[in-house]
């Protein structure tokens, strides 16, 4: 999606290319830690947020290379964030401008979208609000699906294909029934030591319970439920990569064992591990490029 490039495309103004991502991804991270703690700060004390918008710099240890690579996940968590957080505020217009801006950097902001028309509805159908004044509250989020058109559209300039997404290789995931992801000749698996995902799932599933339990129905539960049940359809070795929406919301839901002192013992004590896991993955994981040096 053209959002991310579009910001490389940017800072490839003053210096060169690879060195011009790194700083998209700089920045990115820098707007996740102001927009996490922005969201925190909204349920818990400023201490607590501060200490849980560090934790997320490092923990889960998958986002912490996602801070340190070319990634869009960033910006886009972020994004979410503001546009919940704007939510919660009665904001709604501007809300749903974030949104559109998640929109942009990855496919999955459409589920921002299910999650406020979810919510719309149980206020419907359980609170019994009229249609018209539930219309004119969230009709800006109707801007979601359609700041997808665009996009395509661009597509169709670029390629003659309105559907070039879908058309694109093999970057589709999704599948009609769950847990296809144990299904190891399936493409971008091809391995049977798959047994951290079982644990990844249990830590969304936990989150969204945890969410339930402590809030009331609201985006805030809705989204990261409705995005850990797409996850669980999704087919792919890198599970933690697509669950990272979702971490945000697993510190929230668990802030209070993370924020005590064992807790945080037990994170100093991981913390080399995790730093140790981002440099063998950032060192093996690279593109197959003889001669960096034009990229440089």
């Amino acid at each position: 999606l053209p959002a991310f490039p579009l910001i490389i495309k940017f800072f490839h103004l003053f210096t060169t290319g690879t060195k011009a991502m790194l700083m998209a991804t700089l920045i990115g991270s820098l707007f996740l830690s102001w927009a996490s703690y922005k969201f925190f700060i909204l349920f818990v004390r400023k201490k607590s947020a501060f200490y849980l918008s560090l934790l997320l710099i490092f923990f889960p240890a998958r986002l912490f290379i996602l801070r340190l690579v070319g990634a869009p996940e960033t910006w886009f968590i972020a994004s979410t964030l503001f546009s919940l957080r704007l939510f919660i505020r009665k904001k709604y217009l501007p809300s749903a401008l974030f949104a559109v801006l998640a929109q942009t950097f990855k496919t999955p902001g459409i589920l921002l979208f299910v999650a406020y028309l979810a919510y719309a509805l149980h206020q419907y159908y359980f609170k019994h609000r009229s249609f018209r004044s539930l219309f004119k509250k969230y009709s800006p989020y109707l801007l979601i699906p359609l700041s997808i058109l665009p996009i395509f559209y661009i597509y169709q300039l670029q390629t003659g294909d309105f559907w070039a997404y879908f058309h694109s290789g093999d970057n589709f995931h999704l599948n009609p029934l769950p847990y296809t992801v144990f299904i190891s000749t399936k493409s971008w698996i091809h391995t049977l030591w798959l047994e951290d995902i079982v644990y990844l799932y249990i830590f969304a599933l936990a989150t969204v319970s945890s969410l339930f339990k402590k809030y009331r129905p609201s985006p805030l539960i809705l989204y990261p439920a409705i995005f850990t049940l797409a996850t669980l359809l999704v087919a792919h070795r890198d599970i933690s990569r697509y669950m990272a929406p979702i971490y945000p919301f697993s510190l929230l839901a668990f802030h209070q064992v993370l924020c005590r002192k064992q807790a945080k013992i037990i994170f100093l004590a991981i913390l080399p591990a995790i730093i140790l896991f981002a440099i063998n993955f950032v060192i093996h994981n690279t593109a197959p490029i003889a001669d960096w040096g034009a990229y440089l």
